[in-house]
């Protein structure tokens, strides 16, 4: 992978640091008016599927350490609390671990379309 390079106009300052997830993160103060916000890098992939894993179990919460909590949260891409409802109608009869993993991912292929200009609405 290729740095990330945030490119803003008009320029800003940034303070740019890596959050727990070793993703960069910029913290700006947007001036009032447009601001422009590009950036552009490479990704190397071996074009190979994601491994499969039909053992795979779910743990119950209270068993997992307490230092993998932090990839339970929600994510700020998605409106988590919206779409609780429909995760239980839709997968709450699926067998736990693989049968539960692989469902949601075709569900998601099916039908999530990320368009970077309304990133505020990416589910469909």
């Amino acid at each position: 992978m290729t740095v990330d390079r945030m490119r803003l106009g008009p320029p800003v300052p940034t303070n740019t640091y890596h959050d727990s997830f070793r993703n960069f993160c910029h913290v700006i103060r947007a001036p009032a008016g447009g601001l422009t916000m590009s950036s552009d890098f490479l990704v190397q992939d071996n074009g190979e599927p994601d491994a499969i894993a039909v053992e795979a179990e779910q743990h119950a919460l209270e068993d997992l350490p307490v230092e993998v909590l932090i990839y339970l949260l929600g994510s700020r891409y998605c409106e988590t609390d919206r779409l609780s409802d429909l995760a239980g109608s839709l997968f709450g009869q699926v067998p736990r671990g693989w049968p539960l993993a692989r469902a949601i991912c075709d569900y998601v292929h099916d039908r999530a379309l990320m368009q970077t200009a309304r990133a505020g609405h990416i589910c469909q």
